[in-house]
């Protein structure tokens, strides 16, 4: 674990044979710093279908110690704006790191990514038999010359 002062202690030293009869070995013990590892945490955005919105989901990687246990999260995941477009930027700030390893890290607190927001698809449909109230058909009458 990360943090200053921490005790190390030496084992598995030993005397010569022939200096075992005249000393006495005590096991040494000493203070050292551990210092955070960087972590580098990286996101990619995922494509979304336009929805009027700029707002982005996420997945994080990072390089972590294989083993350590922690939970990487995000305060906000956007685009500039929520407009149709590919290879948009998305900008992600707010990043932490919680858990059992986490104390061990410092990582860092904004990632940037790119992603598509694709067109919507838009279904139109209308029932021609029906009119709203107060609605009167008319005949539409074209001119000889126009084509039908």
């Amino acid at each position: 674990m990360a943090g200053t002062g921490k005790t190390v202690t030496v084992t598995g030293l030993g005397l010569g044979a022939s200096d075992k009869i005249n000393y006495s070995l005590i096991q040494p013990t000493t203070k050292a710093d551990i210092t955070p590892r960087t972590l580098t945490v990286t996101a990619t955005a995922t494509n979304k279908v336009y929805d009027a919105t700029s707002n982005a989901t996420v997945t994080f990687s990072d390089n972590r110690v294989l083993g350590d246990l922690f939970t990487t999260s995000s305060g906000a995941a956007g685009f500039a704006n929520g407009s149709v477009g590919t290879n948009k930027a998305v900008t992600v700030s707010g990043i932490t790191i919680s858990g059992t390893a986490s104390a061990n890290y410092v990582a860092n607190s904004t990632a940037s990514t790119t992603a598509d927001i694709i067109p919507a698809t838009l279904t139109v449909a209308f029932e021609p038999n029906k009119k709203p109230a107060g609605f009167i058909r008319k005949r539409l009458a074209l001119p000889k010359s126009a084509a039908v």
